[in-house]
């Protein structure tokens, strides 16, 4: 076989191969190896209606095939602790103001709450029965498309937009409304000692709650640069950001 017989042999060859080794199976495997994992959250969610911008943050902890714990401490204090099928509320939520805050702070939950977990933890095989997935980019920078295979969940709910590396950094949400929702986690790292996943529970569950103040750890020079840092690059100036009134979801 001449030189340039080969030439034109090798391009078929290649082409029997797969074009991209790095799949949704691989992804799946590096992002449910933590058993459990801390970070820290913001999001920005825009109401379409009202055209108006609701800020939140704060914190979370995740715990494989066991619960997801989201602890907002701005604009107002709330606990949130989803477990498969359902979300239970923290101990200060006032039942007349917790559809008001939630389905601010988490847009068409009825749909959304009982994926969170799967989602933050990039458990694809338990998402697939609801949502088709497509995956593109490499191991580096990824981003899996979730679009609704139900009609029911399709009439709220357009696309389920995942993004990260090494870890799920951010979450986008777009409702048919118009109404979107976005969330970025940062500083996540696994948690290894048994023993502070104990007190991480208890602190974000239950102790601050109860308090109604504010831990230390949450008001050191660090935790603030890091806030001031994330409000300039994620939400912009102080005209976009929301009035006292838009982002009061609860008394």
């Amino acid at each position: 076989m001449n030189v340039r017989a080969l030439a034109l042999l090798l391009p078929l060859g290649l082409a029997s191969l797969p074009a991209n080794a790095f799949d949704l199976v691989e992804l799946e495997t590096r992002l449910t190896t933590p058993e459990q994992m801390q970070g820290h959250f913001r999001q920005l969610h825009w109401l379409a209606e009202p055209e108006v911008r609701l800020h939140s943050q704060g914190r979370f902890l995740y715990q494989r095939d066991r619960q997801l714990i989201w602890l907002f401490t701005s604009p107002n204090r709330q606990v949130l602790t989803f477990t498969p099928g359902q979300v239970a509320y923290g101990p200060t939520a006032d039942a007349k103001d917790v559809d008001t805050d939630i389905e601010a702070l988490l847009p068409e939950r009825d749909s959304f709450q009982r994926h969170l977990g799967d989602l933050i933890g990039g458990h694809f095989s338990a998402l697939a029965e609801d949502y088709r997935l497509d995956l593109s980019g490499d191991s580096d920078a990824w981003q899996v498309s979730l679009y609704p295979r139900a009609l029911g969940m399709e009439l709220p709910l357009t696309t389920l937009t995942l993004t990260g590396g090494e870890r799920v950094k951010r979450l986008d949400m777009a409702i048919s409304s118009g109404d979107t929702l976005t969330i970025r986690l940062t500083d996540a790292e696994e948690v290894v000692n048994e023993g502070l996943v104990h007190w991480l529970v208890d602190w974000l569950g239950n102790e601050p709650a109860t308090s109604g103040q504010t831990p230390a750890t949450t008001t050191t020079g660090d935790d603030a640069s890091h806030s001031a840092v994330e409000q300039e690059e994620e939400t912009g100036s102080e005209e976009d950001a929301p009035q006292k009134d838009e982002a009061s979801l609860s008394p």
